[in-house]
């Protein structure tokens, strides 16, 4: 319904606003992040084609992205918010592809959230000598016992009862 009026009242098609939305954000979302890498990068450089990349990456993934009531986030939501999780996205390296980040437009606002898969990428780009997680919950009646032994915690006993 949003969207019938969207197009009334603009005159033109909604995929046409989205495409018009889509080369403007492109051009000031590249120049950008590559402004933020000047002094690392210079335009020929690898480096600087990888963030193109993951600008273009982030552009197909909000294209998609809807709010709740089915408008395009890249229509309703502002420029500098688009920008602030454009930047997220690139300082981090994360993969929406791989259930890494998400984006949720709330009202006029986009906003940028990082996965579980995408503290564990972080982690492992910060260590690589990270082989695995294992992680389980521990609930009030549970038993639980563990010692440390060289700074590492190592479980000895957990008991969970129904």
């Amino acid at each position: 319904m949003n969207n019938i009026v969207q197009q009334k009242q603009e005159g033109t098609s909604l995929q046409a606003q989205v495409e018009q939305k889509k080369k403007e954000l492109t051009t000031v979302l590249q120049s950008t992040i590559l402004e933020q890498y000047a002094y690392d990068l210079n335009s020929k450089s690898p480096e600087s084609f990888k963030k193109k990349q993951e600008v273009a990456k982030f552009i197909s993934q909000l294209v998609n992205t809807k709010d709740k009531t089915g408008r395009y986030a890249i229509l309703s939501c502002s420029k500098e918010s688009i920008l602030d999780c454009c930047i997220t996205y690139c300082n981090n390296e994360l993969n929406f592809f791989r259930n890494q980040a998400y984006l949720f437009p709330f009202g006029n606002k986009l906003s940028f959230m990082i996965g579980k898969d995408g503290y564990v990428a972080m982690a492992k780009q910060l260590n690589p000598d990270i082989e695995d997680f294992y992680y389980d919950v521990v609930y009030k009646k549970d038993e639980f016992e563990y010692n440390k032994v060289a700074g590492k915690t190592q479980i000895t006993k957990h008991i969970q009862k129904l």
